[in-house]
C-alpha cells in the first residue's frame, strides 16, 4: 500500500482564483439584471400601447354603434326632397 504525501501544496482554490470567480459571477449577475430590467420596460411600453389601442377601438365602436342607430325622429317636422313641409300626422 502506497501513501501519497502532498509536498508543499494543499488542494483547493487560491484567493486570486476566488476573487476572479466572484468578479465574473458579479458581472454576469449585473448583465442579467440589466437585460431583465430592459425587457420589463419594453414589455410595459408595449402593454401601454395595446391598452390605448383597445380603449380607442372600443370608443370608435361605440361611436359607430350610436351613429348607426341614429334616425330621424318621425314626430318632428322637416322639409322633404320636394321642399314641402312634412306632416308627421300623415305617417
Amino acid at each position: 500500500m502506497t501513501r501519497r504525501v502532498l509536498t508543499g501544496s494543499v488542494a483547493g482554490f487560491s484567493m486570486v482564483e476566488l476573487l476572479v470567480a466572484t468578479g465574473i459571477l458579479s458581472l454576469i449577475m449585473v448583465l442579467t439584471l440589466q437585460i431583465t430590467s430592459s425587457t420589463n420596460s419594453i414589455w410595459q411600453r408595449a402593454r401601454s400601447r395595446i391598452d390605448t389601442f383597445q380603449e380607442s377601438r372600443a370608443a370608435f365602436e361605440s361611436l359607430t354603434r350610436n351613429l348607426s342607430q341614429a334616425m330621424l325622429n318621425p314626430y318632428w317636422d322637416y322639409v322633404d326632397a320636394q321642399g314641402k313641409l312634412r306632416d308627421p300626422a300623415l305617417t
